[in-house]
């Protein structure tokens, strides 16, 4: 059996004003992508959806 890799990648976005003064500066949007090799996709969702769908792709997978 194969095995699926989900990954997660967490949403940023650049700080219009940063705490230090001449440096890029980003946060969290509070988005997420969950993706894996076999073609699993969520998009860019809420945090919450992307973990959750990651979660039960693995174990929808793991038999």
């Amino acid at each position: 059996m194969a095995q699926h890799l989900v990954e997660i990648e967490y949403g940023v976005r650049q700080v219009a004003e940063p705490s230090v003064p001449g440096w890029i500066q980003y946060e969290h949007d509070g988005s997420s992508h969950a993706w894996c090799g076999c073609g699993f996709d969520t998009g860019w969702v809420a945090i919450a959806e992307a973990t959750e769908a990651a979660r039960a792709h693995r174990l929808t997978m793991a038999g």
